[in-house]
């Protein structure tokens, strides 16, 4: 990514981030299974809960990387698809994924998902992070 080019990326992010708290469409919600060592502020959507969450350094297709296993609970009565994004602001590094992966299916109510996310470039899992999870 050119260096003009990361820069616009990351006003986006923030500035989706900024509408995102402001609407009062997420809620924090802490997973009850929490092993990552990292200082993390949580918003999780109303329709969703984390309820695993850990994370340790380590190598994702043979590149150094912060990996991060997080398990979704679909706790609507509807069925959703869902986006988390992990932010880290130590290392202005982000990583993120959609639940299910697949286009065009959903996360069926009380269903559960277990999803990796590797941050690139990223080794220091002691550092403050920012994840959300969001429906779409």
């Amino acid at each position: 990514m050119k260096p003009g080019l990361f820069g616009r990326f990351v006003a986006l992010v923030a500035l989706a981030l900024f509408v995102q708290i402001q609407t009062g469409c997420t809620t924090p919600g802490k997973p009850r299974n929490l092993n990552c060592p990292a200082e993390i502020e949580w918003q999780v959507a109303s329709e969703g809960r984390i309820t695993r969450f850990e994370c340790k350094a380590g190598t994702h297709n043979n590149r150094a990387a912060l990996i991060f296993w997080a398990e979704i609970e679909n706790i609507s009565s509807e069925p959703h698809r869902f986006r988390l994004n992990i932010f880290l602001l130590d290392e202005n590094r982000a990583g993120g994924k959609s639940i299910p992966a697949d286009r065009g299916s959903k996360l069926d109510a009380g269903q559960f998902a277990t999803i990796t996310v590797a941050v690139f470039h990223a080794t220091d899992p002691d550092q403050q992070v920012f994840v959300t999870l969001k429906t779409f």
